[in-house]
């Protein structure tokens, strides 16, 4: 699920004609003018790393000579708090033969993660039988950047917490996982991408909680400068859902291909604007031969066109 852009006003609302209504942008609220604002360089601290076990996780292990830090998952659950600077990686591997892993939490407390090696990854997350989360603690500033796919789950991922967490990826996805899931109020930039912003197969933004109390998305998010898309959803056409865009969630882009390219039906009820899109902002997977049905409560802007609420088929 995976391309490229240049739209003008004009091609946006040739590419949407006969599906529904453009309007003027006139009524942006104020909040979304469509630029994208990150935080500066100097802002991320540049103390030492210290990696702290939390409720009785073992401490990981160091090769120093290949920058690596290695956390060993079984049956439990773990949690690790990650403080200060440090530039390698951080690697989950799984101890035994499970039907289903503990996941993995880390709790981000003002970090500069980075890993600019070739084909470097800061977060590599084998488990396919459970779930990485990073959790940007409250008031903090937080930063995930690497050549590679920064943020990489063979599972899901969770990003949560009512910090920042800035993301970027020289040649590859920003932060790739199965789903998804975002929620708090948190405040997550992408700022830069070689290939998608965000890549999987399910994007949600709430905790999904069975059984307890759902945690919704009412935070902010921020894609700058993206290769191919902003938000790369479904390549699993066997699932009967949708990407949901909640009405507490706000999103601005600042560069992409497409703002949203998936195989799967799309709901926005919350607010999304974006600027520089070079291609259609709403687009459907080449090797998809049904329809994309997009439905549009909520505030929704691509270059300087407000579109109408209502029903659009692509």
């Amino acid at each position: 699920m995976k391309k490229t852009l240049l739209v003008t006003t004009i091609l946006c609302a040739f590419l949407l004609s006969g599906c529904g209504e453009l309007t003027d942008n006139s009524g942006t609220p104020e909040s979304l003018d469509a630029s994208v604002s990150m935080i500066e360089e100097d802002s991320f601290t540049k103390e030492a790393l210290q990696v702290t076990p939390l409720e009785g996780a073992q401490a990981p292990q160091y090769d120093a000579a290949n920058k690596t830090y290695s956390f060993e998952v079984g049956a439990d659950d773990l949690s690790y708090e990650l403080k200060g600077a440090f530039e390698g990686s951080f690697v989950i591997n799984n101890t035994e033969d499970l039907e289903q892993h503990g996941s993995v939490a880390f709790i981000l407390n003002g970090v500069n993660l980075t890993n600019m090696a070739e084909g470097g990854q800061v977060f590599a997350y084998g488990s396919k039988k459970s779930h990485l989360t990073l959790k940007a603690n409250d008031n903090t500033i937080n930063k995930v950047a690497a050549d590679d796919i920064a943020i990489n789950s063979s599972n899901n991922l969770e990003l949560c917490g009512n910090g920042s967490l800035t993301v970027s990826s020289k040649s590859n996805h920003a932060a790739k996982a199965d789903d998804i899931r975002i929620y708090d109020k948190l405040s997550l930039m992408v700022n830069g991408a070689g290939k998608d912003g965000l890549h999987g197969d399910h994007f949600v933004t709430d905790n999904a909680k069975d059984g307890g109390e759902k945690v919704n998305f009412s935070g902010t998010i921020a894609i700058k400068d993206v290769e191919k898309q902003a938000f790369d959803f479904s390549d699993d056409s066997s699932w009967d859902g949708s990407i949901t865009i909640g009405s507490g969630t706000s999103i601005t882009i600042d560069g992409c291909e497409n703002v949203f390219k998936t195989d799967m039906n799309l709901v926005i009820d919350g607010s999304v604007s974006g600027v520089h899109i070079n291609k259609e902002p709403i687009a459907k997977d080449k090797n998809y031969s049904g329809t994309l049905n997009a439905v549009i409560s909520g505030y929704v802007s691509f270059n300087g066109n407000t579109l109408a609420k209502g029903s659009y088929t692509y």
